[in-house]
């Protein structure tokens, strides 16, 4: 589903893809979507949610001076506490719920990746945007 659906599709809109971490050009800031999978997941279903990353690249730095145990560059799917803004993509959402996506084997994965697709591109891609604005 990444690697066929969401790869192609989140790098027509502008992101980079590696693995399941999707970066949004940005001079400024750090911007990551990251697939998290679920730690209940096994052989015969996949669930996981989209993590939403935005930090300050001059903080983070600044950061990393006082904790230099901190990467280069934030990862999607760790927790950082109050050094940068992160949000899992359900909490952007109209409900305001955590939100999991549930692929099991044998399921046709297209209406899974274009939900989260239509959920990235009116939620998650704004916020990026306007976290990224001067």
């Amino acid at each position: 589903m990444v690697r066929e659906g969401l790869r192609p599709s989140l790098e027509a809109l502008g992101f980079k893809g590696s693995g399941t971490t999707f970066t949004w050009p940005s001079r400024s800031h750090f911007s990551h979507l990251g697939l998290q999978k679920s730690q209940f997941s096994d052989r015969d279903a996949l669930r996981f949610t989209i993590n939403v990353t935005v930090a300050d690249k001059s903080s983070w730095e600044a950061a990393r001076t006082v904790k230099p145990y901190l990467p280069k560059k934030p990862a999607p799917n760790t927790f950082y506490g109050d050094d940068i803004w992160q949000r899992r993509i359900g909490t952007l959402m109209p409900s305001g719920e955590d939100t999991w996506w549930t692929i099991s084997a044998g399921d046709n994965w297209r209406p899974v990746a274009e939900a989260i697709l239509a959920a990235v591109t009116t939620y998650a891609l704004p916020e990026l945007q306007n976290r990224d604005a001067p």
